[in-house]
């Protein structure tokens, strides 16, 4: 990818902000208090709670359940009555759970992060006149690799990286073997490897690395799952460490962050808060928002709501929350969060980062991987 001796600390970190100009990213909205009563919006969350999706899904979830503590701590005067409903992975099944959802009275919609369920998702929010917060954290259809690819090859030429990629090797994403394609990745003397993978061939290919005895720089996706995911983690044990992760990130500088990661630590002490949960919280708090502003249940002032959105205090690295005509949250950025102790870590950018970048990352004997 580039000679060893040029690639340096700085241009890793060049490299990994670079990661922001390949991550598209959902909604969120404005700060607006006011008097309240409880239960002041009924918000419908629709996510794959069981099936392939449903670890994401129970992560979505945890983040909804913590939105009502976390706004009490923020002293916002607003309360949602929030109710699940499983899609089980299925866009047929979301859109009968959409309709399930607004003839129980929802005021609105939120769901499904997967690109497929959204979309039947949105087809009855349309029809039925309801509001829809998407959030797409990243899909995970069998497309989704294809489509990185597509787009890491049309935008890498023109962001001057300090780097070259030597080349792009594929896999079936069932793949229960990736032996031949690291060695083929090891052959080519890379000194990075760009892993675009999901949670279980992340397992496969550091396992081979070890295996292979193959000790690249370092190991950075460029905005996939997988790295970061806490079985990834525990599986991984020691060698799952030091591993970069370019993916939307909780801002641990945030005092609304701190607050969120309280309340989750609390209600559900075994389990990691990570982009999943954060973006939930945020699409809580959005609706939330809306409602403060609106002051009223009905699509056409919740909608003129979420168009006006400006929220300068959330939880996510990036701007102000802010959406474009296309209703795509137009301040959200990516960041460089390493495995550290066993925990994503913000180590970039600078102003958000709660530990130093490790680089390159040490070997898979060094005493450093504990």
């Amino acid at each position: 990818m580039t000679d060893r001796n040029r690639f340096t600390r700085r241009h890793l970190g060049k490299a990994a902000l670079a990661g922001a100009s390949l991550i598209g990213a959902p909604l969120p909205l404005r700060h607006a208090l006011a008097q309240s009563a409880a239960g002041d919006l009924k918000v419908a969350l629709l996510l794959p709670t069981s099936g392939g999706q449903a670890q994401i899904g129970q992560a979505c979830k945890r983040g909804a359940a913590v939105a009502n503590a976390v706004f009490a701590d923020m002293k916002m005067p607003v309360k949602l009555d929030i109710a699940h409903y499983d899609t089980e992975t299925k866009p047929d099944v979301a859109r009968t759970q959409a309709e399930k959802a607004i003839d129980a009275g929802a005021h609105v919609l939120i769901g499904a992060f997967d690109s497929g369920q959204t979309i039947a998702i949105a087809q009855v929010a349309e029809q039925r006149k309801v509001p829809l917060k998407t959030a797409v954290l990243m899909s995970i259809n069998d497309t989704f690799g294809t489509a990185m690819i597509g787009g890491i090859k049309a935008m890498f030429p023109k962001l001057d990286m300090p780097y070259k990629l030597v080349d792009i090797i594929s896999y079936d994403p069932a793949a229960k073997d990736l032996s031949v394609e690291v060695a083929k990745a090891k052959a080519t003397k890379a000194d990075m490897l760009m892993p675009v993978c999901r949670l279980n061939d992340a397992k496969l290919m550091i396992q081979e690395l070890v295996k292979q005895r193959w000790e690249p720089m370092a190991v950075m996706n460029p905005g996939s799952p997988g790295l970061y995911e806490q079985d990834f983690l525990k599986t991984m044990g020691k060698y799952g460490e030091f591993h970069i992760s370019n993916v939307p990130w909780l801002d641990p500088k945030s005092a609304m962050t701190q607050s969120l990661e309280k309340q989750h630590a609390a209600k559900f002490a075994r389990d990691q808060l990570d982009l999943n949960g954060g973006f939930t919280f945020e699409a809580m708090l959005i609706a939330a928002q809306a409602w403060l502003g609106a002051r009223s249940t009905k699509p056409d002032a919740l909608m003129e709501a979420l168009r006006k959105t400006n929220i300068e205090h959330h939880v996510m690295v990036g701007g102000p929350i802010q959406f474009d005509a296309k209703g795509q949250n137009v301040n959200i950025k990516a960041a460089a969060v390493q495995n550290l102790k066993r925990k994503p870590t913000v180590v970039m950018p600078k102003a958000s980062a709660a530990a130093e970048l490790v680089f390159p990352e040490p070997g898979w004997n060094d005493k450093r991987r504990t």
